[in-house]
């Protein structure tokens, strides 16, 4: 990506938030998600964007304010970091990375409508970038799996897949590669949504490929070469979750994981996607208590529907009864409040 090409918006993100190489010291770490909140909060109240801390006067009234929950020193720093930013741009355009920021308007339209502003600041990816706004199936679980986990992800995926749906997942060992393998070998589209790794994924023979062919884009919201840490780990899930129309969860470990929390965390959004839980075989507590926690069980075989149709479907039921239950008891409460 050139960074001529780069709206200003986009730059200024990139300079707080972005990771270009190894800090010297904390005042050198980009902000987080939280931090770049409180900025965008303020700059938002003064009618300021981001660009405006950069090639306007925004930051010389930031400076003036020096509110309490903004580090003034740090920030100048970040936004010192203009050479860093273009060596680590031209590093990445050369292997295939585009960048898009919360402030483009091609940003993905489901992270934005669905996270809000959980969405992350900067998107990292490689591959068609079109796929991100497709919907579809999200398949995840843990990395971990037995036999019975292991072919109703792959054989759930393809279905999908030969039906239309691209498949969402995390690129992990276990239920996310096997899921996005079994979609790529019958032809269909894939997201995965990494949590590291994402240029040394995207080199991989295999993965070239299906990206030339547009099957597949890897994303992140972590600079292309971050390594491995659970905090990513778990923080990534409801990217997953915000990409997909319907997900479904093939194996949970309860109380415990990324896969369990990732689920409930999703399930406590007033707007969350239809969780499916996979209920048939043998499967872990954490599979029958998310149930519990508003999942919906998994549509047994034979499918006698396209997927699609059958998940929304299930789906809209689901939402009737609910309904259903929720007038039901305001109705009681009505009555007792009139009895009193």
């Amino acid at each position: 990506m050139d960074i001529l090409k780069l709206s200003e918006d986009a730059k200024a993100i990139l300079l707080l938030c972005g990771f270009f190489g190894d800090t010297k010291n904390d005042a050198d770490v980009p902000m987080s998600l939280s931090e770049y909140n409180r900025l965008v909060a303020w700059l938002s109240s003064h009618k300021y964007y981001p660009a405006d801390l950069v090639m306007g006067t925004a930051f010389e009234t930031l400076k003036k304010e020096h509110p309490t929950d903004i580090n003034l020193v740090r920030c100048e720093r970040l936004l010192a970091r203009g050479a860093a930013m273009a060596f680590a741009l031209e590093r990445w355009t050369n292997k295939g990375v585009w960048v898009v920021c919360r402030s483009d308007a091609d940003y993905p339209r489901r992270l934005r409508d669905h996270l809000k502003i959980q969405a992350p600041p900067i998107l990292y990816g490689i591959g068609e970038r079109r796929l991100l706004d497709d919907g579809g199936l999200a398949v995840v679980g843990s990395r971990n799996v037995d036999h019975d986990s292991s072919d109703f992800a792959a054989e759930v995926s393809r279905h999908a897949a030969m039906q239309g749906m691209c498949i969402i997942s995390g690129g992990a060992r276990g239920i996310d590669q096997i899921a996005m393998g079994a979609a790529l070998e019958v032809g269909g589209t894939v997201v995965g949504v990494m949590a590291d790794s994402l240029l040394k994924t995207s080199l991989r023979q295999e993965a070239r490929e299906r990206i030339r062919s547009q099957q597949l884009v890897l994303v992140s919201p972590y600079y292309p070469e971050a390594g491995w840490n659970v905090g990513n780990a778990m923080s990534r899930n409801k990217y997953i979750y915000a990409l997909s129309d319907y997900a479904v969860v093939v194996i949970a470990d309860h109380q415990k994981g990324g896969t369990w929390e990732g689920a409930v965390e999703e399930l406590r959004r007033d707007n969350h996607v239809p969780v499916f839980v996979r209920l048939h075989n043998n499967v872990p507590k954490g599979n029958r208590e998310l149930i519990k926690k508003g999942g919906l069980p998994f549509p047994d075989q034979p499918w006698v529907k396209p997927l699609p149709e059958l998940l929304a479907e299930v789906a809209r039921g689901a939402c009737v009864a609910a309904a259903s239950i929720q007038q039901d008891l305001f109705t009681i409460a009505k009555q007792k409040e009139d009895a009193g």
